[in-house]
């Protein structure tokens, strides 16, 4: 038996997305990574905002630190999972991706 290639392999995919506990999965995925993503944006704003209004010079560079750090573990990882997860989720629905609906 031969393996589906190009647009036959995504279509076989897409079915085993589309059904079931996998597309379930995803989603609770990419529910849990864009709550994390704007909890972590809106946390971010709140801590620059406070030490740039406390004037303290080695206050604000301390959360500047602690703010890149921050995007380093968590924003950027929780970018790439919405990606990842949208473009399968996308993916398994009944359009196509070449398809302007969003």
């Amino acid at each position: 038996m031969t393996q589906p290639k190009g647009r036959a392999l995504f279509r076989c995919r897409r079915a085993q997305i589309t059904g079931g506990i996998l597309f379930q999965f995803i989603l609770a995925i990419h529910i849990l990574a864009s709550v994390i993503f704007l909890g972590n944006l809106i946390t971010t704003a709140f801590w620059k905002v406070r030490a740039d209004r406390s004037g303290n010079l080695e206050n604000m560079a301390m959360t500047s630190r602690s703010v890149l750090f921050a995007d380093y573990v968590f924003t950027g990882p929780g970018i790439a999972t919405l990606l990842v997860t949208g473009i399968l989720l996308a993916g398994s629905g009944s359009r196509s991706l070449g398809k302007v609906y969003l």
